[in-house]
């Protein structure tokens, strides 16, 4: 069992869980039983279990749990829930990035790092599990829509590894490890602090920025080493040392934009059966060859011959292009999105026309708490969208993300919804291609606001 909230505390759970251990050793008596359990720790299921499951430390004490059943045995089921975006190193709400560098996301949960420096320093605990190997649809904590995936995994959708992996490989490996982050590409930031973490199972760890050492630090067992590093653009190398020998280097560099793209398939033949695949790696890279970390372009595929693309992905949970292979796909994002409050909804398009840009101010800057809730009843929202020239061969969809608990939506003064309740799923209009026009397009929203339940969750920003 896993997390049954209702019962794992209570003499219920314990009775149903000593029933079904009872069980399962009736058939095979080789085995260990075990439970994940997120709370009620030493009462409930956690009494009668032959292996307690630990499903987070900061919901109970494992210590207290050993000491009132030392001789049971004890693993953590669940630690982590932290969130990150691969490659991302500050983060947008906004856009529902969120930095990767190891971090609790709440008080109610703590970092990976943390969690394994709990169980490692316990002997009593066999090890962890974390929430979770691989991000995977749904669930996008702390977000909701337009995310559509977890920020959870240590590899994101498309098995490419974050950086949280490179700590792991640190510690619950053998093989010699360093990793950087992050990435050293801030323009605009010259002379600015950018933290510089290193991962690594190395004794020592040295820094260089541009040849010029940063200093030599000690790598704390289980733990990682930190600099805060002025931005000057160029390279940032770490060196490991090993028994005071120089073991294993690792180096950021300083990137132009995107030139060319990098093709890197698994394997070079594939056998004509139907059933064989190969999975490329697409890498965008500068004039130098260097891969471009920050590197967010619209990459589109084709192929010649008689293979078949058949899907494709870029590990984003914020992505909605198919992983299933479309010929043809474009996103057209809505810009320049601002917001005016009005007293209700029942304003016409004739009226919103009136209204001077004086009066609009950009969206979504001021928080949606209850308070803003009590003061402000209802807003109109403007933005723009452009779309490229002979649209009449496309079909367009508008994949609309709820901006208020009910709207009224209009794209060049015509209106397309109306008195449209929130749907977190999100809604999905065909455009009639007459509402429309090659070049700017405006998009204009009635709605009553949205309010966040709870502080920590955020409200969708973007329509």
């Amino acid at each position: 069992g896993n997390e049954e909230w209702n019962i794992e505390g209570n003499i219920t759970g314990a009775r149903i869980a000593e029933t079904m251990q009872r069980y399962l050793k009736s058939i095979d008596s080789s085995r260990f039983v075990t439970a994940a359990i997120s709370g009620g720790w030493g009462n409930g299921i956690s009494t009668v279990i032959d292996v307690m499951g630990f499903n987070y430390i900061t919901h109970g004490s494992t210590d207290d749990q050993h000491k009132k059943f030392p001789n049971q045995r004890g693993w953590g089921t669940e630690e982590g829930s932290t969130h990150a975006s691969r490659g991302v190193y500050v983060t947008d709400r906004a856009k529902q990035q969120i930095t990767a560098y190891d971090k609790a996301p709440n008080p109610a949960f703590i970092s990976i790092e943390d969690g394994w420096k709990h169980y490692a320093a316990r002997p009593y605990l066999a090890g962890m599990f974390i929430w979770t190997g691989f991000d995977y649809r749904g669930e996008p904590t702390p977000f909701q829509w337009p995310s559509t995936g977890s920020y959870f995994g240590m590899l994101d959708q498309c098995g490419f590894p974050k950086d949280n992996v490179y700590y792991l490989r640190s510690w619950w490996t053998d093989q010699p490890t360093l990793h950087i982050l992050p990435h050293w590409n801030w323009p605009g930031k010259n002379g600015q602090p950018i933290s510089v973490w290193t991962y690594s199972n190395c004794d020592e760890v040295e820094l260089f920025l541009n040849k010029k050492s940063l200093g030599k630090k000690s790598m704390p067992k289980n733990g990682h080493l930190e600099w805060s590093v002025n931005y000057v653009p160029g390279e940032l190398e770490a060196i490991g040392f090993k028994g005071g020998k120089r073991s294993i280097t690792d180096k950021v560099k300083t990137t132009g934009e995107a030139f060319s793209v990098d093709l890197n398939p698994n394997q070079q033949t594939i056998n004509a059966d139907q059933e064989d695949l190969a999975m490329v790696t697409v890498d965008l890279k500068d004039k130098n060859g260097l891969h471009v970390p920050t590197a967010d372009d619209e990459i589109t595929f084709s192929i010649k011959g008689p293979g078949k693309i058949i899907g494709v992905g870029n590990g984003d949970p914020t992505s909605h292009e198919p992983d299933q292979y479309l010929e043809t796909i474009r996103n057209v994002s809505v810009g320049h999105l601002r917001e005016k409050s009005i007293a209700d909804m029942s304003v016409n398009v004739a009226t919103i026309n009136a209204y001077p840009e004086t009066n609009f101010e950009p969206a979504f800057k001021k928080e949606r708490n209850k308070a803003f809730g009590d003061a402000v009843k209802a807003l109109v929202y403007r933005g723009s969208f452009e779309l490229p020239e002979a649209i009449d061969q496309t079909k367009i969809t508008f994949f609309y993300r709820s901006l208020g608990q009910n709207q009224t939506i209009y794209i060049n003064d015509k209106r397309i919804a109306e008195n449209l309740p929130e749907n977190k799923k999100g809604n999905v209009f065909t455009l009639d291609k007459s509402l429309l026009k090659s070049g700017n397009n405006t998009i204009t929203i009635v709605a009553t606001p949205l309010i966040k339940p709870q502080s920590w969750v955020e409200v969708n920003s973007n329509p």
